[in-house]
């Protein structure tokens, strides 16, 4: 019965914490690759890696049964709360971004064809 529980929980819990850290990691790719093509090279930038490092550590604390200790599901409200700060920070970040587009400011560097 415990493990029903905690099924139903998960799953209640999953779409709002699974798609916001998916956003999260397609944002921060997005941010890094700045109109570009896909490299590796893209993975070790700090624009990436440390959103990306957080809501791996989110999910890695989601997965590991630590959560329900916590008193007042603490644990999966704590871990959804820095995954929607993470993803509206770089929503933020994309709404300026649009902005300056706006202004006339140069976004990405030019790229030569």
């Amino acid at each position: 019965e415990s493990m029903i529980s905690v099924i139903q929980l998960r799953g209640l819990l999953s779409p709002f914490m699974h798609i916001v850290w998916t956003a999260v990691a397609g944002a921060a790719l997005w941010r890094v690759q700045r109109g570009g093509k896909f490299h590796l090279g893209l993975l070790k930038k700090k624009e990436f890696y440390a959103p990306f490092g957080i809501i791996t550590l989110c999910h890695l604390i989601w997965n590991s049964g630590l959560l329900r200790h916590l008193p007042f599901y603490g644990g999966y409200i704590l871990t959804g709360v820095i995954a929607w700060i993470l993803a509206l920070s770089l929503v933020n970040l994309g709404i300026k971004q649009i902005a300056d587009e706006k202004a006339g400011k140069e976004i990405f560097k030019a790229r030569s064809s």
